[in-house]
């Protein structure tokens, strides 16, 4: 067993160190395996990407993730985990802001009260 990171031969270094800067969700999959090649207690900062912040003008998103927002459909929301990881590529995202959203209103739910008062009007129309 190898002693240090530096001693991580380039190209693995190197592969790690792509696949973290695209895909942070795998850094921990990517420590563990290293860990059972290479003894360290840390990782150097160049094997990490410095993200940047989700910017607050839509217009400023990378184009891959641009067509996603702003969201017009309430179906959407099913999707806000997809949505979230696709974003964690290319920016450090801990909420969507609902600057990312043009939703439309909630429909107004109808009491029991209106609901007959419906059922009435349409019976008597027939």
């Amino acid at each position: 067993m190898l002693n240090k990171h530096e001693e991580i031969q380039k190209t693995v270094q190197e592969a790690f160190s792509r696949k973290l800067q695209q895909l942070p969700t795998y850094t921990k999959a990517v420590v563990t395996t290293l860990y059972y090649i290479y003894q360290f207690d840390q990782l150097p900062e160049k094997y990490f990407a410095n993200l940047d912040l989700l910017p607050t003008n839509l217009a400023n998103l990378h184009l891959a993730v641009r067509d996603l927002f702003p969201s017009t459909d309430r179906k959407c929301l099913r999707e806000l985990d997809n949505y979230k990881r696709k974003l964690s590529q290319y920016y450090e995202v801990k909420t969507i802001s609902p600057d990312y959203f043009d939703l439309p209103q909630p429909k107004v739910r109808l009491s029991w009260h209106t609901k007959i008062l419906v059922i009435n009007i349409e019976a008597t129309s027939h």
